[in-house]
C-alpha cells in the first residue's frame, strides 16, 4: 500500500459509519462486491455491492446524505466505460454521498467530483491484461496474464477436484 497513511486516515474517518455502498462497472463490479463482503468480514459493518450501471434501477434509493460509497473507476482512454462511472459519481455525490474514487494514478478527471481519490498504480500482468479485452480476473483456471494456473472448478467440485 503506497498510499498506506491516507488509507489509515480515512480508516479513522469512517470508523463510526453504519453502512457502506461499493460500486462498479463491467471488471470493477465483482471488486465492488468483493469490498463489500471484506468491509462486512472485518469490520463487521453493512455493507453492500452494487453494478454501477444497475445504479438508477434502486440502488439510488440507499444513497443518502453523508453515505461512504466507494467507486472503481476503470482507466481513462482504456475503457469505453469510464465516462460512465464519471457520471455516476456525479449521481450519488449530488445525492450528498461522500464518494471515495479507487482511480488509476495519474487521472485527474474525477478531481472534480471526488471527496477522496485513492490512486492505484497498476503492476506489469494487470497493465497488460488492461490492453486486452479480457477482464482482469482470473478465469478458468488463468491468471490475468493468460497463463494456465490450474484446471477451473468444474460445477460440484469441491476443494482438490473432490465431489460431494
Amino acid at each position: 500500500l503506497d498510499n498506506d497513511q491516507q488509507i489509515l486516515d480515512l480508516a479513522r474517518e469512517l470508523k463510526d459509519e453504519r453502512s457502506f455502498i461499493f460500486l462498479g462497472r463491467h471488471v470493477g463490479y465483482p471488486s465492488a462486491l468483493e469490498g463489500a463482503l471484506k468491509l462486512k468480514e472485518i469490520a463487521y459493518k453493512h455493507a453492500e455491492g452494487f453494478p454501477a450501471g444497475e445504479l438508477k434501477h434502486g440502488s439510488i434509493a440507499l444513497v443518502e446524505e453523508g453515505i461512504p460509497i466507494f467507486v472503481a473507476v476503470p482507466p481513462q482512454g482504456r475503457d469505453q466505460l469510464h465516462d460512465k462511472v464519471i457520471s455516476n459519481i456525479q449521481e450519488v455525490r449530488a445525492r450528498g454521498a461522500k464518494t471515495i474514487v479507487l482511480v488509476e494514478e495519474g487521472d485527474d478527471s474525477v478531481n472534480d467530483y471526488a471527496d477522496v481519490i485513492i490512486p492505484q498504480g497498476l503492476d506489469a500482468a494487470a497493465a497488460a491484461a488492461v490492453d486486452r479485452p479480457a477482464p482482469v480476473v482470473r478465469l478458468r483456471g488463468r491468471d490475468p496474464a493468460g497463463q494456465r494456473r490450474r484446471p477451473a472448478a468444474q460445477p460440484g467440485q469441491v476443494g482438490h477436484g473432490r465431489v460431494i
